[in-house]
């Protein structure tokens, strides 16, 4: 059995308010940092003027995502801007979509990639796995989904293609990881519970995926436990700090479980939803988790510790449970919604065969039960 994870976890209310001392503590010589964030909403809040502040004595760069899902024209045209900057250190501050592009920009920023055709190269078909120079990198989420901050993969798209590139190795774990509840509480409810939902479906596929073991299982019942017990009373009490720390702790333990498990085939099928029709990743996968726990159920090892964290809900329990949590916040829970067409049926099947993430499944399914799932969201 093997479990690796270099990432140290820093879990503090206010902790960004030591940012200035964790950089003078662990990486001494720094002079410089780029600063990665994500939309104006940041930049508006105090927290960002407080950051600059306590980093006083550092000339810092920002950079900006933009969109969410970030694509891979807009990472190279941020990797032309960041590499004209001289940095010791990344600091990533925001969800997902911003601690990826960190992730990317600290693999790429020390190679001297001259063309678009030489980018792609390097992070599409893997040419990054042979250099592994990199940038520090410190990663701070306002979000409670992803777990980006511990893992070792980032997510690309390649819109015009509508494909999702899976960056992977151990030169993308970031450094530290900081937890702060301070900046998530502001976070709008529905995005409290998308994210909250991408972080139970990576606890949930992390403990049934075949690369799993036993220790990246163990952080997966953490968190599923977590979310479960926490996130309709974070929603239902938006101001209590106690509900949103639990929520941002889980999403932290899920995905330390799938940086060791990866995850399954409800990521799988989720991709191909999220590029045609513009879902939310985590809604995606938190829509079709309970009909992949009816395929997976009697396939499970251990089913009875996944039963227990989910408070012994079956399938169709835990698809109440969902609908009833997105109705909290008025989201819309069905495909036709978003667009979906009969016609569009053949195409989400054939993308959703995704080398990695289906086959980790602990069964294989049929295009009839995977036509059978998407008929069951729309």
């Amino acid at each position: 059995m093997e479990y690796y994870n270099p990432v140290k976890v820093l879990i503090k209310q206010g902790g960004v308010m030591d940012i200035g001392t964790i950089l003078q503590d662990t990486f001494s010589e720094t002079k410089s940092v780029l600063l990665v964030i994500g939309k104006k909403s940041f930049e508006k809040s105090k927290y960002y003027s407080i950051i600059h502040e306590k980093l006083a004595e550092y000339n810092v760069f920002v950079y900006r995502v933009n969109n969410s899902n970030p694509s891979i024209d807009e990472i190279y045209d941020g990797y032309n801007i960041i590499k004209k900057f001289k940095f010791e250190v990344i600091i990533a501050i925001g969800g997902g979509s911003v601690l990826d592009t960190a992730k990317i920009f600290s693999i790429t920023r020390n190679v001297d990639l001259l063309s678009r055709d030489e980018f792609d190269k390097y992070i599409l078909e893997g040419k990054y796995k042979e250099n592994r120079k990199r940038y520090k990198l410190i990663a701070i989420p306002t979000t409670v989904g992803t777990g980006s901050e511990v893992t070792p993969f980032a997510v690309v798209w390649d819109k015009n293609n509508k494909k999702k590139y899976s960056v992977d190795d151990i030169s993308l774990y970031p450094d530290i990881a900081l937890l702060d509840v301070n900046l998530i509480m502001s976070l709008p409810k529905a995005q409290v519970v998308i994210t909250a939902l991408d972080a139970l479906s990576h606890g949930v596929e992390g403990y049934w995926a075949k690369r799993g073991n036993d220790i990246s299982r163990i952080y997966s019942l953490i968190s599923i436990e977590l979310i479960i017990k926490n996130l309709e009373l974070a929603i239902k009490n938006p101001e209590d700090v106690r509900y949103k720390e639990k929520l941002l702790i889980a999403s932290m333990f899920a995905g330390k479980s799938i940086s060791k498990s990866r995850t399954t085939l409800g990521h799988a099928i989720s991709y191909i939803l999220t590029m045609k029709y513009d879902i939310p990743h985590g809604l995606a996968v938190g829509i079709i988790l309970p009909h992949v726990y009816e395929l997976n159920y009697h396939h499970i090892e251990e089913i009875e510790k996944l039963k227990t964290v989910l408070g012994n809900m079956d399938s169709s329990e835990l698809k109440i449970w969902i609908k009833d949590i997105c109705d909290l916040c008025k989201i819309e829970t069905n495909l036709d919604y978003y667009g979906f067409k009969v016609d569009d049926i053949d195409e989400i099947c054939k993308n959703a065969n995704v080398i990695g993430r289906s086959d980790n499944n602990p069964i294989k399914i049929t295009n009839d039960e995977t036509k059978n799932i998407i008929y069951k969201i729309k």
